[in-house]
């Protein structure tokens, strides 16, 4: 009796202990530490894990900051004594001393246009203007200390100042232009000459990444797309399909970024694996909606997507098209993080507000539908989850950033081309790119880019007024209230800011006022408004007209 009655006890101490030890490896969830303590039995059964991903995390919101604004607060007919003030409304300035010029005052001029006097900078954290007496034509003119503003990006409202004690170079130049000249339109496309209108190709059927996969990979991979588009509850692998539950999770995001017609599938993962083996066996599936709600909607899409493609006529290039999918994704989309669906192409295409997601997602598509290729990039922009696209035109690829595109908080609206088909190296200044199981490819190629394209990129400063001269002129015309231009170097970015819009030169000034009785529309030339973006060297200007 007392022998049974101890057999009794250690069984239950024996299971005891089994079931702490069964409790401890699940809890650690080790598969390999949790296998090596099941029974020799049970390692052939199958435990289900599920794995939940988060939502992808707010992407970067585009929008313009306050600019900067360069006055003219006192003048009279000739322009001959013109105090200036800089006005940076909400954002810092730091006065910081300017080389002394008296070596070299010798003053810019224009053809017709009386020599101006080096104007007065005041800091706008002081009362009042405390300007210089000068005296037109004098040689013994030297600047007080100018005002050296942080400017503000344009793309995430972060204050970007110079490093401290920065001195830009002053370079006197002489600005000559045709004030006869006819020819206004800055978009010329004259780097394209020899391309061809396009001829379209057959839809594009499965994405890049797609491309990259081998063996087992793109085995699994084909068979989640084909289970995922007929909605199929499940998943299942052969014995031929060896992957791993690593191996799985890579593939289902993969096709989450990239299946842009797979907007459907939910971020929750929930597979079966072999805990010996550690091959995944099947997967369940999980949607977001029922499969009548999705043809629903892709009808709609597919509607939206085809009004923008009519919009393309015989006569356009790849370029062409391109650039009409960026600008209609631009101007018929509103960046809204709340929005339903914002992270897809029906947000995006249908709805017409989205996020990063839904606006390189639906870019995507367009190009497919069409033979373009492209594809879709997951990364950062200056430490901020962002998603944009690269895309090949004439055989090279480019990084093009769709929501860097959109400028929500101005008056006027108005596209931005900053990041419009750019290199690795200037994407590379604002954008990271996440590792991903496969290499993207190179972009090295500028032909394409939007402002060597249409022939807005200046090699010297000279160039660059010249450019901002025939901006206003066309501008004028056209009603537009933006002029863009961007610079071949960093040195050459530096000393056109400086010589538009520095105290020692304010060439934009005499620029604004030169070109205003051919201007076709009036407008405002007492102060100019202008936006610097270090990172893509693009200078903007924006005109403020009359009526």
């Amino acid at each position: 009796m007392k022998e049974s009655r101890y057999r009794i006890i250690k069984s239950i101490l024996a299971a005891a202990v089994s079931v702490l030890m069964l409790t401890a490896c699940n809890g650690a969830g080790d598969d390999v530490y949790w296998e090596d303590t099941l029974p020799s039995a049970a390692v052939r059964t199958e435990a289900e894990i599920v794995i939940i991903t988060e939502d992808t995390p707010p992407p970067i919101s585009i929008e313009m900051p306050e600019t900067t604004t360069v006055s003219a607060e006192t003048r009279d007919t000739e322009l001959a004594t013109t105090t200036t003030t800089v006005t940076v409304p909400t954002t810092t300035v730091t006065t910081t001393a300017v080389p002394d010029s008296s070596s070299d005052t010798s003053i810019s001029t224009v053809s017709g246009v009386p020599t101006v006097v080096l104007p007065e900078f005041t800091s706008p954290t002081t009362t009042g203007v405390s300007a210089t007496k000068v005296t037109t034509g004098t040689s013994e003119t030297k600047p007080s200390a100018s005002v050296d503003t942080a400017h503000v990006s344009e793309l995430t409202g972060e204050t970007l100042t110079e490093a401290e004690s920065h001195e830009f170079s002053v370079r006197h130049t002489t600005m000559t232009y045709d004030p006869e000249a006819t020819s206004l339109s800055l978009e010329t496309g004259s780097n394209g000459e020899g391309d061809v209108p396009y001829v379209f190709n057959d839809p594009i059927q499965a994405p890049y990444c797609a491309g990259t996969l081998e063996g087992d990979k793109k085995k699994a991979y084909d068979l989640m797309v084909k289970a995922m588009k007929k909605q199929s509850s499940r998943v299942s692998f052969p014995d031929g399909v060896d992957i791993t539950a690593e191996d799985y999770c890579e593939l289902y995001q993969m096709i989450y970024n990239s299946e842009h017609t797979i907007y459907y599938i939910d971020t929750q993962m929930k597979y079966t694996t072999n805990v010996k083996t550690n091959r995944i066996v099947s997967a369940e599936l999980c949607y977001i909606y029922t499969a009548d709600e999705v043809n629903s909607m892709q009808k709609k899409i597919d509607a939206a997507a085809d009004k923008i493609k009519n919009g393309i006529t015989e006569n356009m290039t790849e370029y062409d098209i391109v650039k009409h999918f960026f600008d209609n994704l631009v101007m018929g989309c509103v960046y809204d993080l709340e929005a339903e669906n914002c992270r897809d192409l029906y947000g995006c295409l249908v709805n017409g507000r989205a996020v990063c997601g839904g606006y390189a997602k639906s870019f995507s598509y367009l190009c497919d539908s069409v033979g373009i290729q492209s594809l879709t990039i997951t990364g950062d922009f200056d430490g901020t989850p962002h998603m944009w696209n690269m895309v090949q035109i004439g055989g090279d690829w480019y990084h093009i950033d769709v929501t860097a595109g959109v400028v929500s908080n101005t008056d006027e609206p108005y596209i931005r081309y900053d990041y419009f088909c750019v290199t690795d190296e200037i994407s590379g200044r604002t954008h990271v790119v996440y590792d991903q199981p496969y290499t993207y490819p190179e972009a090295k190629a500028d032909k394409y880019n939007y402002y060597v394209y249409n022939n807005l990129v200046a090699h010297t400063v000279d160039e660059a007024v010249e450019l901002v001269n025939m901006g206003i002129l066309s501008a004028a015309e056209s009603g537009s209230h933006v002029i863009q231009i961007a610079c071949a170097t960093d040195e050459v970015f530096e000393d056109t800011v400086y010589a538009l819009f520095d105290k020692t030169q304010a060439k934009a000034l005499i620029l604004y006022e030169n070109a205003f009785s051919k201007a076709a529309k009036k407008y405002n030339r007492e102060s100019i408004v202008y936006n610097q973006e270090k990172d893509t060297r693009v200078i903007k200007l924006f005109l403020d007209y009359l009526d």
